[in-house]
């Protein structure tokens, strides 16, 4: 089931968070992300993934600086039900246009 779709785009090098679809009263999600990256991204108040640390709201994701290395799907998991982000990071190395391209959001619950 979908539940919301957004576009967002940022230029290279430029934070981009990452937010959990899931609604109701929760905290410290366990984020999992593309292949490559830290499995999981999160455990607890903990984040496993160099460059990435939770946003003010302990819920969602924020990664320091856009790169094509965390281009991929990224699922957040509050026990209850299960968010997916599919992000894609595009870089054009020669000419330097660099952009966060899209973050799909769908939910599903258990």
């Amino acid at each position: 089931m979908a539940a919301s779709q957004a576009q967002v785009e940022v230029e290279a090098g430029y934070p981009v968070v990452l937010v959990c679809p899931l609604t109701g009263n929760y905290t410290f999600p366990v984020w999992t992300g593309p292949p490559g990256l830290a499995q999981p991204l999160t455990s607890g108040e903990s984040v496993n993934q160099f460059g990435m640390t939770w946003d003010d709201d302990d819920r969602n994701l924020r990664i320091g600086a856009s790169a094509t290395a965390y281009t991929g799907e990224y699922r957040c998991n509050n026990g209850q039900g299960e968010g997916v982000l599919t992000l894609t990071v595009t870089c054009k190395s020669l000419d330097i246009d660099c952009t966060v391209q899209t973050i799909t959001t769908m939910l599903f619950s258990h």
